[in-house]
């Protein structure tokens, strides 16, 4: 980024002294919703074929090193951002420094380093263009990429101030025993049928069923959340006794998985 200055009468490389500069199009980015991934790429360009192919789009002017945590970390906080780098050493180290200076930031960060086997330099405007990638190509590549964590975040703590924290409710699978998102227990002495519960839970999940408890609570409050589940038993057959008792809570077997290896 070039300005012209009055006191060297020439055009020269920078941000003049007291110039704020703010993320591009940051305000489609503050109304987005919180659920939103924010694509974040290396030149206008690039944003600008993101925004067309429907994604909440952004980047900054001269990439990591005049990047203002003080500044855009608040723009970002609570977010999900998804970096998508150029294909070139340059461009994945300086998006790799941005996302650890967001790191404890944003709700999750996720750093998209392009397949080898493309031409180096290709960026974001080449995969549209030259390669034909559509929205659906960008959100798996998303999908399949695993939450950014700086190596450096070994070594130290992390902190957050409790007035930066938003209170919000606990969420239920069966109020008010089971919290979703949250850690849960079934603790007791042999035999007395964890197991077998932890089953009939797993089936009144996979159907969407009602709790056998808190009869008395409104609109179905007390009906399970439905969806899939995960087994992990290293006590009983799958083929004699976990699939068995399944079928016998009417579970919705296709819903329930069994961790093998």
């Amino acid at each position: 980024q070039e300005h012209w200055s009055e006191a060297k009468q020439k055009w020269v490389w920078g941000i003049p002294k007291g110039f704020e500069i703010y993320l591009w199009h940051v305000r489609q980015l503050l109304l987005a919703s919180q659920e939103d991934w924010i694509v974040f790429t290396e030149g206008i360009k690039c944003a600008e074929n993101m925004e067309k192919l429907g994604f909440v789009a952004t980047t900054n002017l001269m990439g990591a090193r005049a990047w203002n945590p003080d500044f855009y970390n608040e723009d970002l906080k609570g977010r999900r951002v998804a970096f998508f780098c150029d294909r070139d050493d340059p461009g994945e180290q300086g998006r790799k420094k941005i996302a650890t200076l967001l790191h404890g930031v944003t709700a999750e960060t996720r750093l998209i380093l392009l397949d080898r086997d493309l031409t180096k330099s290709t960026d974001v405007t080449d995969l549209v263009e030259k390669h034909g990638w559509t929205a659906k190509d960008f959100q798996d590549s998303i999908d399949k990429t695993l939450a950014f964590v700086p190596k450096e975040t070994g070594s130290r703590i992390i902190v957050k101030r409790l007035s930066d924290v938003d209170p919000v409710p606990v969420h239920w699978l069966w109020f008010p025993r089971f919290a979703l998102g949250k850690v849960s227990l079934l603790v007791g002495n042999p035999g007395v049928g964890k197991s077998f519960m932890s089953l009939d839970m797993a089936a009144r999940i996979s159907t969407g069923a009602l709790w056998p408890d808190n009869d008395n609570l409104p609109d179905d409050a007390n009906r399970a959340q439905k969806g899939s589940c995960l087994l992990l038993t290293a006590e009983d057959g799958l083929a004699d006794t976990v699939r068995p008792r399944l079928d016998n809570m009417n579970a919705d077997c296709s819903r329930v998985f069994a961790i093998q290896g």
